[in-house]
């Protein structure tokens, strides 16, 4: 059964979920931490830590043999790589507008409420699928954001070697977010966008660490084809 805290620091920030991820009892990841393992009080003591730091997404509790906490800026995908911790307990930070029951992570700094699928498909197929969940393929509009989404993805076996359909489109000459804004910050890969008579779609490309790649809108070849993300705004 999913455990739910609802906690707020101040009235300043909204309300949120901590919600406990059962398939990860048992286990304890290393990687991608804000803290290292260190004594708490309580489940809530870790909780209010991780909700004051807007970079945290989640956090362990180990219960032997002391309550201990460690934080971290992603919400991982799997067990996949993690060290066997019997008394382990793994817990996702998010708010009641990111629907975590459908899947849906929240990174709070930007703030991005966003869901990767594990479906190959072209971006146009992407980017129709985006809009039936009512939301849209993720915009990277920042440094912060490229920086989180990169985490996220190379945090797992899951997705560490597979491109990742983004938001981006070109329309006369000039590249757009799902929004419609203009590109202001940009992480394209050396060399790139080139070929843009033909590739005028972006992916998050993960032989060059997922920086930015342009690549055609639609294809049958299984090059043209890929995962993606979805991102909701906030209502």
């Amino acid at each position: 059964m999913i455990l739910l805290i609802s906690t707020t620091v101040s009235s300043a920030l909204e309300s949120s979920l901590f919600v406990r991820l059962p398939s990860f009892d048992g286990y304890l990841h290393t990687t991608y931490n804000l803290t290292s393992l260190s004594p708490v009080k309580s489940k809530v003591a870790c909780a209010l830590s991780c909700l004051k730091d807007p970079e945290c997404g989640s956090f362990f509790i180990v219960r032997k043999p002391q309550m201990m906490c460690q934080t971290h800026s992603i919400v991982f995908m799997t067990t996949n790589e993690a060290t066997p911790q019997s008394s382990a307990s793994y817990y996702q930070l998010t708010q009641a507008w990111c629907p975590y029951k459908d899947g849906y992570n929240l990174y709070r700094s930007a703030p991005v409420c966003y869901r990767y699928f594990q479906t190959n498909v072209t971006w146009t197929v992407a980017k129709q699928q985006c809009e039936v969940a009512r939301s849209h393929l993720v915009d990277v509009k920042t440094q912060a954001i490229s920086t989180h989404i990169t985490n996220y993805l190379r945090a797992s076996l899951v997705s560490r070697t597979l491109h990742v359909s983004a938001g981006g489109t070109l329309v006369n000459n000039t590249w757009y977010w799902s929004d419609g804004s203009p590109f202001t910050w940009v992480n394209w890969a050396s060399g790139e966008p080139n070929n843009m008579v033909d590739e005028k779609c972006m992916a998050l490309a993960w032989f060059y660490t997922f920086q930015w790649n342009n690549v055609p809108c639609n294809g049958t070849t299984p090059g043209m084809q890929r995962y993606y993300i979805c991102q909701l705004d906030i209502p």
